[in-house]
């Protein structure tokens, strides 16, 4: 071998070990970073003529593994739509209220019913009657803040709906720039780990959002499909759109097109829903399903207790509801129309005006006997019986069905709290195996200290060249 030969050997040497430092190093410094791919130098011997000629690197490999990958996306998916939907049933749990602090739907009935009965044991005290009259303002008000508040979940959960799908158009169009980049650098020799490392950071953001697969296509671009089938990026990025509406009512929803859906490419598209997968599945389930069958109990409960302080019927056939206790704004509760009963509900004026009409009758043309306590201690007894005016309900005092509706929304808040648990344990194993299977910072020294003796050898080698060079001018 010639010494420039053996030069040009060391050379390349230096070379490859210089590119593994900075290899290593890159490892090192993102041993933490979300979405980083651990690099690996790929190094082959050249030669020319059947002589050797060093080492040449033939590129940085980004090591991923695939399968594991598709796998933390499917639990990352769970686990986002997980969240959304204990977040949603604690928010409406809060709403409902807490029982042993009094402010609960049940509490305010047996306030309700305990007012009755104390009016009942002295009719001629108008500070007792008053105190049922205000007891019969706090129920109503009570229905009134949760309709308000269910809605305001709601309208939260529109919001929630708009922004994501905005955040979406926004990472497939960037998936859409870096796969034409990552084709066009690696077309010509560059260097697309980098680009890599970005793509697969949008693509978790795309999965919290709606759970995908990823395709690999020709020339290092990926195609994503929704776990319905659905191709959202394969070349061009799709367009999803939501026209969101800034005020949410009980009488808006999806099925009667007051409400909007999803579209892709101006085509309904489908979301995962049994179970919902995604944060944005989880948002239409909390908008249309989740806090619509919590407003039918509700206005349920609330047309129950309307329909057991139903008064004597009017004198006059046009003034229906004119002698009952709660009205439907200034009308008779209609039990065949409920939707937003409870937001609606309202005090007969008659009782405002003055609670005597409580003692004497709504309809009562002239002041009644004051010891009179049967009117008193019939809607006390309307309130505590055990039966059911809807059908299909069944039978239990007020205070039981309100009671029942509380601890059904505290079974649906366990629920949604287990299932995030378990899905939070899954994508925390499987983030954690792929984390393993990341950065190994005591592998990535160890490499570190054979590249410094790499290095030294081949500068080792170059000094000696340079001694006999030196020899051979001297001679």
């Amino acid at each position: 071998m010639s010494i420039t030969q053996s030069m040009a050997n060391a050379l390349s040497g230096l070379t490859a070990a210089s590119r593994t430092a900075e290899v290593v190093s890159s490892n090192l410094a993102n041993a933490l970073t979300d979405g980083y791919g651990r690099r690996s130098i790929e190094l082959t011997g050249q030669a020319y003529g059947g002589t050797s000629a060093g080492v040449q690197v033939v590129g940085i490999s980004r090591n991923v593994d695939v399968a594991l990958l598709a796998d933390r996306r499917i639990a990352d998916g769970a686990l986002s739509s997980d969240r959304s939907m204990r977040e949603a049933a604690s928010r409406l749990e809060d709403l409902m209220g807490d029982p042993a602090s009094g402010g609960h739907l049940a509490n305010r009935i047996n306030d309700l019913e305990g007012a009755f009965r104390l009016a009942a044991s002295d009719p001629s005290s108008q500070l007792r009657l008053d105190g049922a009259a205000d007891a019969i303002v706090n129920l109503a008000r009570e229905f009134n803040r949760i309709e308000d508040g269910v809605q305001t979940i709601r309208l939260d959960a529109e919001t929630s709906i708009s922004k994501q799908v905005e955040r979406l158009n926004q990472a497939l169009g960037a998936i859409e720039t870096i796969n034409a980049d990552i084709q066009r650098s690696g077309s010509n020799g560059l260097d697309v780990n980098a680009l890599l490392d970005q793509r697969q950071m949008l693509v978790d953001e795309v999965n919290e959002i709606v759970p995908v697969r990823e395709l690999v296509r020709d020339n290092g671009r990926i195609a994503l499909m929704s776990q319905t089938g659905a191709l959202l990026i394969d070349g061009k990025a799709t367009r999803f759109e939501f026209d969101p509406v800034s005020t949410m009512t009980a009488d808006l929803s999806a099925t009667n097109g007051t409400l909007d859906v999803l579209t892709m490419n101006g085509l309904p598209f489908e979301l995962p829903s049994d179970p919902p997968a995604g944060s944005l599945s989880a948002a239409f389930q909390v908008r249309d399903e989740t806090t619509v069958s919590l407003q039918r109990s509700v206005d349920a409960a609330a047309a129950e207790v309307a329909a057991r302080l139903t008064g004597a019927p009017a004198s006059s056939p046009d003034a229906p509801g004119a002698n009952d206790i709660l009205l439907d704004g200034s009308g008779a509760v209609d039990l065949a129309d409920l939707t937003g009963l409870a937001g609606r509900l309202s005090v007969n004026a008659k009782i405002v005006a003055s609670s005597v009409v409580l003692r004497d009758g709504l309809d009562a043309i002239a002041p009644g006997a004051a010891g009179d306590a049967r009117q008193l201690n019939g809607f006390a007894s309307a309130l505590s019986s055990r039966s059911a005016i809807l059908p299909g309900t069944q039978a239990d005092t007020a205070a039981g069905i309100a009671t029942s509706l509380v601890s059904d929304i505290a079974s649906l808040r366990l629920a949604a709290e287990r299932n995030e648990s378990l899905s939070a344990a899954r994508a925390d194993t499987l983030k954690a195996a792929e984390l393993a299977n990341g950065v190994d910072s005591d592998a990535e020294l160890q490499q570190l200290l054979l590249v410094e003796q790499n290095y030294a050898a081949n500068a080792r080698v170059i000094q000696t060249i340079d001694a006999l060079i030196q020899t051979l001018i001297e001679i």
